[in-house]
């Protein structure tokens, strides 16, 4: 069964002359330069594949804590079904079972 939401952001990974994107979600933007953030915090999620929640399960912790210097980064691993039923770019980067 595909996934309900894919994230919005890409990351670009290159290898030679193809680069494929991994969808992510996060607090910053891993295209751009962060200069203000001082250590980050990369969760996997589960079989689910609901890379939006984990991040809120943390961004929610870090609130709590008043971190507001932690960058959250949350990659999404998608399965070939999720990349189908979202209609998303053959440069999306999946997964087999």
């Amino acid at each position: 069964m595909a996934v309900d939401v894919v994230v919005d952001k890409r990351f670009p990974v290159s290898q030679g002359d193809h680069t494929l994107n991994i969808p992510y979600d996060g607090t910053i933007d891993l295209t751009s330069s962060n200069s203000n953030v001082e250590r980050a915090i990369v969760v996997i999620h589960g079989t689910s594949r609901n890379a939006d929640d984990y991040l809120r399960y943390i961004e929610n912790a870090a609130d709590r804590v008043g971190d507001n210097q932690t960058a959250i980064i949350a990659p999404q691993f998608l399965l070939r079904e999720d990349v189908v039923e979202h209609n998303l770019p053959k440069n999306t980067l999946y997964w087999s079972n």
